[in-house]
């Protein structure tokens, strides 16, 4: 299956968006609240530049509607805050960032944001500007029904005794008429297919947080961020230069092997009490002593990661580790059997630092792997994925560690031992799944 560019650009920007909303939406329902909600403004500005990203073309007419929506918008609020005559009376909170004139910034940018992908939405209808404007504005005040209790829970805005005027759905949906009429009336390319996305993605995000509903979607958590980094490999999967598809007879083998291993050691740790899964986040089900999610995440992970080793192999051609790889085997190897060795008494450190600093001299001495550079790199851009999931999975927490079996060094919420207990399963993983697919060419060959 070929993409083109544009197609391409819309899976990104879209697993950007997901991944980004679904972190937000779990780290704002942890104990590390306060901390996400102070990312809303930079939230807010990236779905902003995701949208502009899926438009054509930039015209000098279409930067000048732009900001004249920004300031549009943000005058309108000011003057709104001030007298409460438009939307009614109310103030915003500090969630949303710096304030000028008691309005923070990022108002002016919700304004644009909104009215550009609600006009991009009605764009394609064959009727004229009026009718166009008028389904936008609609679209926007339907939106705002979610968008106020949320916003105040949030401390984005209060009004007056926690009362939501009529008068401020009717101003929401004159401003957007008007602002909307503008859009439509301006000759420029206005097509998004991105935008119908931001729609969506605003209107579940909202909906979702709803007093009461929260509780019973928190038990989707681990699945939610299972979902959120399964979806880009797999969408990609089928890219005509990658045709990653073609290798998953090589792979499932791989993860299957490495699974059965891994969960072996799983339910052992948890029986011996090295961690437990937090039953608030996790759907109920329960198999040998851990939940469904548990037994997704030796799937997923492993295909998320082996996925960027071949993109990687793809795009890096040269092996740019290969001299170095021999010295960062032993280093590793030695500095972790060491290690595991001092701490002999915490079984997560022993255990993980141990297999893992035999494994690599397995490499180096009898298998004699050409391709540890490649992995090693990989590893270092696979972590960034791993802060963001693991993140989220120990600052919840949806697993729960027993500090006295391990070194206590955490990086933000997360253990230093899953950093190698996580390059112990990668690993693990690689290494089958270039031995099947070393067999297979030579049974080509033949």
């Amino acid at each position: 299956m070929s993409l083109s560019q544009k197609d391409r650009r819309l899976f990104v920007t879209t697993a950007i968006l997901v991944i980004v909303n679904l972190v937000g939406f779990i780290g704002i329902h942890s104990t590390y609240q306060a901390l996400f909600l102070t990312l809303t403004p930079f939230s807010l500005l990236l779905s902003t530049i995701l949208l502009f990203i899926n438009y054509d073309k930039f015209s000098s007419k279409f930067i000048f509607f732009c900001l004249a929506v920004f300031l549009s918008g943000f005058l309108v609020e000011v003057v709104g805050v001030k007298t409460g005559v438009i939307f009614g009376e109310y103030k915003y909170g500090n969630t949303l960032g710096f304030k000028l004139f008691d309005i923070p910034l990022m108002i002016g940018v919700n304004w644009l944001m909104l009215i550009c992908f609600a006009g991009s939405i009605f764009s394609g209808l064959k009727t004229n500007i009026v009718i166009k404007s008028f389904l936008g504005a609609g679209l926007l005040v339907f939106l705002d029904f979610f968008i106020e209790p949320v916003a105040m829970n949030y401390d984005f805005w209060a009004w007056n005794n926690s009362i939501i005027p009529l008068q401020n759905y009717i101003a929401w949906f004159i401003l957007s008429f008007v602002l909307l009429l503008g859009f439509n009336r301006f000759d420029f390319k206005k097509n998004n297919r991105f935008a119908i996305i931001l729609f969506i993605n605003q209107f579940l995000f909202f909906y979702f947080n709803r007093e009461g509903l929260v509780l019973e979607m928190k038990h989707y958590t681990y699945s939610f961020l299972l979902i959120a980094t399964l979806a880009y490999p797999i969408l990609q999967s089928f890219e005509h230069r990658l045709e990653f598809y073609k290798t998953w007879k090589y792979l499932f083998p791989a993860i299957l092997i490495t699974s059965v291993i891994f969960i072996a050691g799983d339910v052992w740790f948890v029986n011996i009490g090295i961690w437990k899964f937090n039953p608030d986040y996790v759907v109920g089900k329960i198999f040998f002593d851990l939940p469904f999610e548990e037994w997704l995440f030796f799937i997923v992970i492993p295909f998320a990661c082996v996925f960027i080793y071949e993109v990687l192999h793809y795009f890096i051609k040269k092996d740019i580790l290969a001299s170095q790889s021999k010295y960062i085997t032993l280093f590793l190897s030695f500095a972790l059997i060491i290690v595991s060795f001092i701490y002999y008494n915490k079984m997560y450190t022993f255990s993980t630092f141990l297999l893992l600093g035999i494994f690599l001299l397995i490499h180096q001495f009898l298998l004699k792997s050409t391709y540890l550079g490649r992995f090693y790199i990989t590893w270092l851009v696979c972590l960034l994925p791993f802060f963001l999931v693991n993140g989220v999975l120990t600052a919840m927490p949806v697993l729960i560690y027993n500090n006295s079996q391990m070194l206590g060094i955490r990086l933000y919420t997360i253990p230093l031992e899953d950093v190698f207990y996580g390059m112990l399963q990668i690993l693990l993983v690689v290494t089958l799944y270039e031995e099947f697919k070393k067999r297979m060419n030579l049974k080509k060959q033949k």
